[in-house]
């Protein structure tokens, strides 16, 4: 089956801007086997318009080359926003300390194919030393991290961010709960996208009505005896 006219431009939409990346080089230490955690506070500036769209980039790794993935409790605020990003990853009620893996370099987005970070590995599989990558769904889970589990209900999520001012605040705190395999937060990162200035939306529309009347008129033309 050919695709439309009107599908690809309606595809080809900018309906919103490409995300503003602001990336937080740390190298800092995690406190090991502490609750106090690591604060990480940062202040961003960007266009006055409402978040659309929020994704978060977290790097961490091992003081002495080795992580363990299930000691991490992470969460992400900036004024009414707050989502936790992972707790006690793996962690359930077969597995008390979550999965052992060596560290993570990836991206938490809401909408991602993979799913659930909590339960990575039902993907992945046992990584054997090697880092986690990829796009995940923030863990979301807000129980206790010393009884959360799989099945605990993921309360929090990137949604929370939307329609709120990127600007102002912005403050991500790392736990490492259980002693041993010392970590470090290396740097993370928000990609904001924005809703549209009215301007660019307008001229979206505009753009679409155009190409549904063209659209309509070659349909009608064709069907014609």
């Amino acid at each position: 089956m050919k695709t439309s006219t009107l599908s690809l431009l309606a595809a080809a939409l900018p309906l919103s801007g490409a995300a503003q990346v602001f990336e937080f080089p740390v190298g800092q230490a995690i406190p090991d086997g502490s609750s106090a955690g690591l604060v990480n506070i940062r202040q961003i500036t960007a266009p006055a318009l409402p978040i659309l769209d929020l994704n978060v980039r977290l790097e961490i790794s091992g003081l002495d080359g080795s992580a363990y993935n299930g000691d991490l409790f992470i969460t992400l605020q900036h004024d009414s926003g707050y989502v936790v990003l992972l707790n006690r990853v793996g962690q359930d009620t077969v597995r008390p300390f979550g999965y052992g893996d060596n560290g993570l370099q990836v991206l938490l987005d809401d909408e991602a194919a993979d799913g659930d970070i909590h339960t990575y590995r039902s993907v992945t599989g046992p990584l054997r030393g090697a880092a986690l990558e990829g796009i995940w769904a923030p863990d979301g889970r807000t129980e206790d991290p010393a009884t959360v589990s799989s099945s605990s209900s993921r309360a929090t999520s990137l949604a929370s961010f939307d329609g709120l001012d990127p600007s102002g605040t912005w403050i991500l705190f790392v736990a490492d709960l259980e002693l041993g395999a010392p970590m470090r937060l290396d740097s993370w990162a928000l990609e904001i996208t924005a809703v549209p200035e009215p301007a660019a939306a307008a001229a979206a529309t505009t753009l679409l009505l155009a190409g549904l009347a063209a659209w309509l008129r070659k349909a009608g033309q064709s069907s014609r005896p």
